[in-house]
């Protein structure tokens, strides 16, 4: 499934900060816990990826957002220590961008929009 740019930006500059770290490195992100060190980082980005796929999965069964109630994260928001909106919040954000690129065709690679990320 194509990815929003937001999803895609998202897993992008994960990966982007890996290539950059070193097991010494300190990552203050926007949201979450400090990363104490590199691996904590690919954790993060893994988490991302499997939200995605996780998510993916659940629209291409018909899936829509009475999926909130089954809480999908449940294992991601512990992780995470996330509060209930936190949760919620996450859930919205990855079911809107994935939704909103099932149902509108992608532009050509590079040009915005929803494209296919790894």
């Amino acid at each position: 499934m194509p990815l929003s740019r937001k999803s895609r930006s998202n897993i992008s500059s994960t990966r982007a900060y890996l290539a950059l770290a070193n097991d010494q490195t300190k990552i203050v992100p926007g949201h979450g816990p400090l990363a104490n060190n590199k691996a904590q980082l690919a954790g993060f980005n893994g988490m991302l990826k499997a939200a995605r796929d996780c998510m993916t999965k659940l629209i291409a069964d018909g899936k829509s957002e009475e999926i909130y109630a089954s809480k999908p994260f449940a294992d991601f928001d512990a992780k995470m220590k996330a509060s209930e909106q936190q949760s919620k919040n996450f859930m919205k954000v990855v079911y809107h961008s994935l939704k909103q690129c099932a149902s509108y065709p992608s532009p050509p690679r590079g040009e915005g929009g929803c494209e296919r990320s790894e």
